[in-house]
């Protein structure tokens, strides 16, 4: 799927909510908002972005793939004391993890 193709999906989903439109999200086994995020943050979509990350973190509050898309998204939007602290709460989601996160996605 190319890029602009994947990117107007993912804002067709965002703008329905979340809620499944393609696929059932009960099949699939990994937190998918995350993914949202990250395709909206590189699209430059940054305030979209952040609010996928925070719906992502209100149900997976160690999402620690979010907690990175978190503080990237407030430190381009300029929110220097919150992405301090979204980097906080992803460290210490990390801490144990046996390689360091460098992505907002797998």
């Amino acid at each position: 799927m190319d890029c602009r193709r994947e990117l107007s999906c993912c804002i067709a989903y965002r703008r329905n909510g979340c809620r499944g439109t393609r696929t059932r999200a009960g099949h699939w086994p990994l937190p998918t908002r995350h993914y949202l995020g990250a395709a909206l943050l590189e699209a430059g979509l940054v305030d979209d972005a952040r609010q996928a990350f925070l719906q992502d973190l209100t149900t997976y509050p160690g999402n620690g793939w979010s907690l990175f898309g978190l503080t990237e998204a407030e430190r381009r939007l300029g929110h220097a004391d919150a992405a301090h602290g979204a980097a906080r709460r992803q460290a210490d989601a990390w801490q144990w993890a046996d390689a360091p996160l460098t992505a907002m996605r797998y």
